[in-house]
């Protein structure tokens, strides 16, 4: 295996960004592919690697997009409309393997495993208050990259801590798309704090504090002209409302709400708001493609034909023309979408 493929993991793993590799562990020719091919995809669909082509490239690409949403690995069988009747005969479907048709391929099989790779989750913490070093502490069990900005802030104190900087101030890190921000500072230069986590793009920024605290901190953060909005994103208490009262109890808070916010990230169908899980409904939505039985995704599908007020997507456009030409034949029995 290439050099360059273990490189571009681990770039992809330096700017937090989430993918999945899709490995070939079985192939019966005639196929493109062959066993230990891989291919990095990333959560866009863009594609490196080698996985086969054709409609097979483009349901591995589909799954893989699944597999980051969901964060869960899966095992794919593609199986050609030219495979070995043999073949076919003894390919039993096992329990957690999903089976594809791949009618527009020359032929053959291929078992396809898809691992997701999510980003390892990012702990900036301002301030070293008790409550911020107990959460450095339960943070870095569960494998969060752990970095520190506070004046008064030692290593001693925070052991697991990659980076411990003395500064209430952001500029030396890169913050990550998934990156939690914590304000512990106990009254010690809060205002600074707070405007380093509001100017961040952090996806999670909370401050140790009450309401009340925190809207006269706001204030100044109004007229340093930080955007309503991005004040909004803020957080205030710190912590999932569990009657936490001890520092340590309150670092378990707000470790909790971290670890839920993170999952609803990754596995947004789990959001309890009916909206949001009509708006993630819509962008997977998938569709039959009429001619050859394919799965296409249809946010994405680049073959699109109408017919009697009805969408048909298509895997490609050989499928389509067939579709055009006589679109009669298709059209029973077929899964569409009215939009």
């Amino acid at each position: 295996m290439s050099q360059s493929f273990f490189d571009q993991v681990h770039e992809l793993n330096r700017a937090g960004a989430a993918f999945a590799i899709a490995t070939v562990v079985r192939v019966e020719k005639p196929i493109s592919a062959k066993s230990g091919d891989k291919a990095i995809i990333k959560a866009d669909g863009t594609l490196d690697g080698w996985v086969g082509g054709g409609c097979a490239q483009d349901t591995i690409v589909r799954e893989a997009k699944k597999a980051i949403r969901e964060a869960q690995p899966r095992l794919l069988r593609l199986v050609g409309a030219g495979a070995d009747a043999d073949v076919r005969a003894g390919l039993v479907p096992a329990q957690g393997v999903s089976e594809f048709p791949i009618t527009c391929h020359s032929g053959g099989t291929m078992d396809v495993y898809i691992e997701p790779v999510l980003p390892k989750p990012q702990l900036i913490l301002l301030g070293n208050s008790p409550v911020a070093q107990t959460l450095a502490k339960l943070a870095h069990v569960l494998d969060f990259e752990i970095e520190v900005c506070d004046p008064q802030a030692t290593p001693e104190q925070f052991p697991d801590a990659a980076h411990v900087f003395t500064e209430h101030n952001l500029q030396w890190l890169t913050v990550r798309p998934l990156s939690f921000v914590v304000i512990s500072t106990q009254g010690h230069d809060d205002e600074l704090a707070l405007e380093a986590a509001a100017r961040s793009n952090a996806a999670y920024i909370a401050m140790v504090a009450s309401s009340k605290k925190f809207a006269g901190r706001a204030e100044y953060l109004r007229e340093r002209g930080i955007r309503e909005e991005h004040i909004a994103r803020i957080k205030a208490p710190a912590g999932l409302d569990i009657g936490a009262r001890t520092p340590d109890e309150i670092a378990a808070s707000i470790l909790a709400e971290m670890i839920r916010f993170r999952r609803q990230q990754f596995a947004p169908q789990q959001v309890e708001e009916a909206q949001a899980v009509a708006a993630v409904e819509e962008l997977v939505a998938e569709a039959i493609d009429p001619v050859c039985g394919m799965t296409v995704e249809i946010a994405t599908a680049r073959y699109v034909s109408e017919y009697n007020g009805a969408k048909y997507y298509f895997c490609a456009r050989s499928c389509m023309d067939s579709f055009n030409r006589e679109p009669v034949k298709y059209v029973q029995g077929t899964v569409i979408s009215h939009q």
